[in-house]
């Protein structure tokens, strides 16, 4: 009756053990799975931007390459002034891998003579960033 009994034990604690280790190791992914993020599939390069004044607002044109082997979608464009944000504008425009692409839009909050800084974003967290004078 004994060695039944310390069977019976050896099983119930064995069982514990193995799903105790188990959680562990589940948390333990979870954690590394929270702190891994997939890198970007697009690569932008902006190779031209132009701001022109039209009343009070500006009219933003900007050339776009695609570097990376996927097609990107670009989503937001952003202007900076000294790492500020002064105006952004919602766009929509897809790039081909090798291709150049341009992308306008309109924002107020600019100065003439001024530097700006333009960071498109692409949907899956790509960007690319172009100094110009207003």
């Amino acid at each position: 009756m004994n060695q039944v009994l310390a069977v019976l034990l050896l099983i119930v604690v064995s069982t514990a053990a193995a799903v105790s280790v188990y959680l562990w190791a589940s948390s333990v992914a979870a954690q590394w799975g929270e702190q891994v993020q997939a890198a970007p599939s697009s690569n932008l390069k902006i190779q031209a931007v132009k701001a022109v004044k039209s009343g009070g607002r500006w009219s933003i044109t900007t050339y776009v390459q695609n570097l990376g082997g996927g097609r990107a979608h670009v989503v937001k464009a952003i202007i900076t002034e000294d790492g500020n944000a002064v105006a952004d504008a919602d766009v929509s425009a897809y790039v081909e891998p090798g291709d150049i692409i341009r992308i306008s839009f309109t924002v107020s909050g600019l100065s003439s003579g001024h530097t700006y800084t333009l960071k498109l974003i692409a949907e899956d967290g790509g960007f690319a960033q172009y100094t110009f004078r207003a």
